[in-house]
């Protein structure tokens, strides 16, 4: 098999031909904090940005457990984020509102909960267990040959390669979404609003131009609008609106989060 390699800054990324995901070394440091977090504003929104400086063994995928290990009921992000030690959690992927179950696929500290099965719907990030990061479409099979230590699905790209993805316009709406640096640090961006007219947010198109403006050249869309939420060890950190609606805030019972400790 054929491979392009692309390099921003120290980094590598591994870009197959036909492959339909891209691999990135993730940082491996050892001094410093593991996570260092900031506010920013993009016109009239604001949010926060989590830069994980430390992602291998410090990155996690949680969800609430079934009793046969499953991914299945609803929890706050902050409720995990207490029971996981979480000093910084997000709102992951996409699930079901109709069911309470995770949608696609989840990988959590090594364990396959759950995949995709054999379609390619929809993107995922992921950390393999020798250290490099996955994001695009990972199908049945990729789950289980790729050995990951962490995993969830997402949406869709917000920048790839370097370049904005989705179009101008569209929907203004509370965002969560996921980068990689140049370092191979994972980024998380959590942005506050509110659905309802008149809608406060981003749309996708200004989503990726921050990840972009934050070093990202690869970034993903994970859940987003009233499921978005930030929390550290069982405090929710940001202004959710689980109602889609200005007031009240409100935090939103979701499936899986995104999860650092210390």
């Amino acid at each position: 098999m054929q491979y392009l390699v692309a390099v921003y800054l120290f980094s590598v990324v591994f870009l197959s031909e036909a492959s339909p995901y891209v691999t990135l070394p993730a940082a491996n440091r050892t001094d410093g904090p593991v996570y260092t977090l900031s506010n920013f504003t993009w016109g009239g929104a604001s949010g926060l940005v989590a830069v994980v400086h430390k992602p291998i063994g410090h990155f996690h995928i949680y969800f609430p457990e079934t009793r046969n290990g499953g991914c299945g009921g609803y929890e706050k992000t902050s409720v995990q984020s207490e029971k996981h030690n979480c000093i910084f959690a997000t709102n992951g992927g996409p699930f079901s509102f109709s069911e309470p179950s995770c949608i696609g696929n989840v990988v959590s500290d090594s364990k396959i909960v759950q995949d995709s099965g054999d379609s390619r719907n929809g993107e995922s990030i992921g950390l393999t267990k020798d250290g490099n990061w996955i994001l695009g479409h990972i199908d049945r099979e990729e789950v289980k040959s790729l050995e990951f230590a962490q995993l969830t699905s997402a949406f869709y790209w917000l920048t790839k390669n370097g370049n904005v993805i989705p179009t101008p316009g569209g929907l203004i709406a509370p965002r969560t979404f996921a980068g990689i640096n140049a370092a191979g640090e994972l980024l998380l961006f959590v942005v506050d609003g509110h659905e309802s007219k008149p809608s406060v947010g981003l749309t996708s198109e200004e989503s990726a131009k921050i990840a972009l403006k934050y070093g990202c050249p690869y970034s993903i869309n994970l859940d987003g609008g009233g499921s978005t939420v930030a929390a550290s060890l069982g405090k929710v950190i940001s202004k959710p609106t689980c109602h889609d609606t200005p007031k009240p805030l409100c935090e939103r019972s979701v499936t899986s989060v995104t999860c650092i400790t210390e």
